[in-house]
């Protein structure tokens, strides 16, 4: 999900497994590779629409600190050999300043509500801020 002036989207269809992961981290990082490539195209949709204003490093939030350190300290050690190339497009578009990845708290993420089922204090804490402001009919 990404917002542009407080409104939240999403571009594509849902079918995004394209691969299976190996593990939690495995999984997460192909997430954010995936969301690199979404930033990165709504960075030369904006380019083209908005020129005069920057459109980057387009913040994504990622609720793994290990994976925020993995890509900003790629260090190479038994844990992450099995990380393919193609996860390290996000590695390489924080690198370009396309994207800055930054943690989020797992009880703050938005994203949450679409991907699992969230006890009761918890939904009605995160449900309000998909709503941004009160539609005027």
């Amino acid at each position: 999900m990404f917002s542009f002036s407080l409104v939240p989207f999403c571009r594509g269809s849902v079918n995004y497994i394209l691969n299976v992961t190996t593990c939690t981290n495995h999984s997460e990082y192909a997430a954010l590779a995936q969301g690199a490539k979404e930033a990165q195209w709504l960075v030369y949709l904006f380019n083209e629409v908005l020129p005069e204003h920057s459109h980057t490093p387009m913040p994504i939030f990622v609720d793994n600190s290990g994976i925020v350190s993995l890509v900003f300290n790629p260090v190479d050690h038994q844990s992450n050999k099995h990380i393919g190339l193609l996860c390290h497009f996000a590695r390489e578009m924080t690198d370009l300043k396309v994207i800055e990845p930054q943690r989020v708290a797992s009880n703050e993420n938005i994203a949450d509500i679409f991907t699992k089922a969230l006890v009761g204090d918890l939904f009605k804490k995160v449900a309000p801020r998909l709503v941004l402001e009160q539609p005027h009919i």
